[in-house]
């Protein structure tokens, strides 16, 4: 002991005498600080010095330990707390746990204690919650403490215990105040994109209302376009009355815009083909609030005696001609239709090529009528080019217009337009696949009927020439005409019944002579590969059938690749507003929920101790 305190003394005098020298050397705004530092030196040597003491002390003046130990289980989120055997050994060490339970329950300096834990066993639980990883960690507690406190060994383990459960809890604690801490902002920030898609989508609905349909071409001229903006006027006419006359009416209907409609009845051809004459009753009732093209053409609906004729009009230059059907001239005319705003996927654009031909003077169009001249065709997509008269493309325009714009509620496509111009690549080379097939079977096809017809003309010249066939023709030919002389004997009495079948059986005898023998020249002439070439033909035709139909098949989903090519690769400035907006809020719904999930999967943690 005396060794001890000698060397504590020599160090003490030591490091003051190196402080001295030191602050000495120190500038005067630094003194304090080294001072600071070299007592806190002083004072860990002293330490040190006392532990090395206790360790050269005698067995005889330590005091008696006595051991004691329990069983402990963590169970714990490791998806929450990253634990570890390691880390569970630091924490019963630390001084939140054991330095605090020895100062509480033993109250005896803390270096007079030893714990330390033993690992026995590591699970991992099933878990009802996806998101969680559960762990338990079985340890055995040991714990060495003076023999003066054994009695309160179990007391001074449940307080470790304790600790040690408080400590983990508060790190689930912090966990779960941060996830409720960052519920806030998400939840605000899902509001702010929903309200933001639905002010674009209003917004853009809007504009559609107002500029549904764009005509990109027309063949139309200024003039006929300036009458036709007419016709779609809303009007008043109500001073009609049944009493006026057809051309009173046409004058009220000339005048009911401005500048007037210039409207020319051809009063010949009325008169000649539908007795029609200015004079004749319109028996028109008052109307309002309609278009001035509907009244116009409730005027001719009402005129036409469909057994005499039918009462139409034309738009010439700045003029409607009214005069029976046939006499107007059918001068086509090609407008283009942008109907990108009305629909949402290719299958729309077809859908609405099938309604307009088919409730739109469906007799005009020539791909569902014989009699048809008018066309229509979907292009690049989204566009629709028609080829019929004016006023049918009036027709077409109210219908187009009166269709509902798609809802912007489905879900942003992820398509890319990588992905898609592969697509219609390998489309397009399954397509030139295919009419290579088709071309070579259209060879096969025609050089099997080449030779079904060399044969078949071979066979024919074979029958010609052949003496056997021609001398049995003679014979049948002269045999019919003995067998009708014979049935006139019968007939008249002179010849008996037994003669005549008799004459009978000898011309179906020859028959079947001639029928034997075309067929043995025809066998020699190539009648078996005549047999197989049709057999063949028939396979030829079938395949090529089905070849073609494939194409169909394959163009259809090309024009469908390409609508949808077009959409992604000319985008309009507001539907990526939009679909930005969706993502927007995708987003935001996706880290609410996670947090949401996060929140409702949370486990608090459990320490549970065995033994005591």
């Amino acid at each position: 002991m005396a060794r001890t305190k000698h060397i504590i003394i020599v160090l003490s005098i030591f490091l003051l005498v190196a402080g001295i020298a030191i602050a000495a050397s120190t500038p005067a705004e630094n003194a304090n600080q080294l001072q600071k530092e070299l007592i806190e030196r002083i004072q860990s040597d002293r330490a040190i010095a006392r532990n090395e003491a206790s360790l050269l002390a005698p067995e005889s003046n330590r005091p008696a330990m006595t051991k004691a130990n329990c069983v402990v289980q963590i169970t714990a989120d490791m998806s929450i707390l990253s634990l570890n055997f390691d880390s569970i050994r630091s924490m019963v060490s630390s001084s939140g746990v054991k330095d605090q339970a020895v100062r509480k329950v033993l109250k005896i300096p803390t270096d007079q204690v030893k714990v330390s834990i033993v690992p026995q066993e590591e699970l991992r639980l099933d878990s009802r919650q996806k998101s969680s990883i559960l762990r338990a960690f079985t340890f055995e507690l040991n714990i060495e403490i003076p023999e003066s406190k054994s009695e309160h060994a179990n007391a001074f383990m449940k307080e470790i215990v304790r600790n040690l459960e408080e400590t983990i809890i508060d790190a689930f604690g912090v966990y779960r105040m941060q996830i409720r801490q960052q519920m806030d902002p998400a939840v605000g920030e899902f509001e702010n994109a929903k309200h933001n898609l639905e002010i674009l989508s209003k917004e853009y609905e809007r504009n559609l209302e107002t500029e549904k349909i764009k005509i990109t071409y027309s063949d139309i001229s200024p003039k006929q376009n300036m009458v036709c903006q007419q016709l779609d006027e809303i009007v008043d006419l109500s001073d009609l009355s049944p009493v006026m006359s057809f051309a009173q009416v046409i004058e009220s209907l000339e005048n009911s815009v401005e500048p007037p409609l210039q409207i020319q009845p051809r009063w010949r051809d009325l008169a000649d083909i539908a007795d029609i004459i200015p004079t004749t009753p319109a028996e028109m009732e008052p109307i309002t609030d309609v278009k001035l093209g509907t009244a116009l053409d409730v005027l001719l609906a009402g005129l036409s005696n469909y057994e005499l004729a039918t009462i139409d009009y034309t738009i010439g230059e700045g003029v409607i001609i009214i005069a029976t059907q046939d006499s107007l001239p059918s001068k086509l005319i090609t407008q283009v239709y942008d109907v990108s705003n009305i629909i949402s996927t290719s299958a729309d654009i077809s859908s609405i090529v099938n309604a307009i031909m088919e409730t739109i003077e469906p007799v005009s169009w020539y791909d569902i009528s014989e009699e048809g001249e008018g066309t229509i065709a979907p292009i690049l997509g989204n566009k629709l080019s028609i080829n019929q008269t004016i006023e049918i493309h009036q027709k077409v325009l109210s219908f187009l217009e009166s269709l509902p714009v798609p809802t912007l509620t489905e879900p942003v496509s992820d398509i890319s337009l990588r992905s898609l111009s592969d697509e219609k690549r390998n489309y397009r080379n399954s397509k030139l696949n295919s009419e290579m097939d088709i071309a070579q079977m259209e060879a096969r096809k025609n050089a099997i009927e080449e030779r079904i017809s060399l044969i078949g003309y071979q066979s024919g010249t074979k029958v010609n020439d052949d003496i056997i066939i021609n001398e049995l023709e003679k014979l049948i030919a002269s045999q019919t005409q003995q067998l009708s002389r014979i049935k006139q004997m019968v007939d008249i009495g002179q010849s008996p019944i037994s003669s005549l079948s008799a004459a009978e059986e000898k011309l179906v005898q020859a028959k079947i002579d001639l029928a034997k023998r075309r067929e043995e020249l025809g066998k020699a002439a190539g009648g078996n590969e005549l047999s197989e070439l049709n057999e063949r033909l028939s396979q030829v035709m079938i395949d090529l059938a089905e070849e073609k139909a494939q194409v169909k098949v394959i163009e259809k989903h090309l024009s469908q690749l390409d609508s949808q090519i077009n959409a992604l690769s000319n985008p309009d400035p507001n539907i990526s507003k939009i679909r930005q907006a969706k993502e927007k809020l995708q987003k935001a719904q996706q880290h609410l929920d996670e947090l949401k999930a996060a929140e409702a999967s949370l486990q608090i943690p459990q320490v549970i101790a065995i033994g005591i």
